[in-house]
């Protein structure tokens, strides 16, 4: 290569040579050739993986996790208890209601009266 060339006409015939060197080498070792391309194939597949890849999701904070498995487990405990509570509720509030019914029948104002004299 001379200097009067151009930096052009140089980097092609640069590449010319080393496009010939690599397919020597391809033809005389191609067992090296294919390990050596499948395992640049491979670094780039993971590398492209990497950049592509959406991040994860940032990870809760471990005391909000351990609040959410404790209200979790206190909601599986109490659960039946709140159940039965509400059937005794409901129970005693039909109790109340049947009670009501049944004194309004009653005259009170006089039996009071009898109570006190």
């Amino acid at each position: 290569m001379t200097d009067n060339i151009p930096e052009f006409e140089q980097a092609r015939e640069l590449a010319h040579d080393t496009a010939g060197e690599i397919e020597t080498f391809v033809r005389e070792n191609p067992a090296i050739a294919v390990a050596a391309a499948v395992g640049i194939g491979c670094a780039l597949g993971i590398i492209a993986k990497l950049l592509l890849a959406s991040p994860p999701p940032p990870p809760k904070h471990r005391a909000l996790q351990v609040l959410e498995d404790i209200q979790h487990r206190l909601s599986d405990l109490v659960g039946p208890a709140y159940e039965r509570a509400t059937h005794f509720a409901e129970d005693g509030a039909d109790a109340v209601k049947k009670g009501v019914h049944s004194v309004q029948g009653i005259h009170l104002p006089s039996r009071v009266k009898r109570f006190f004299e």
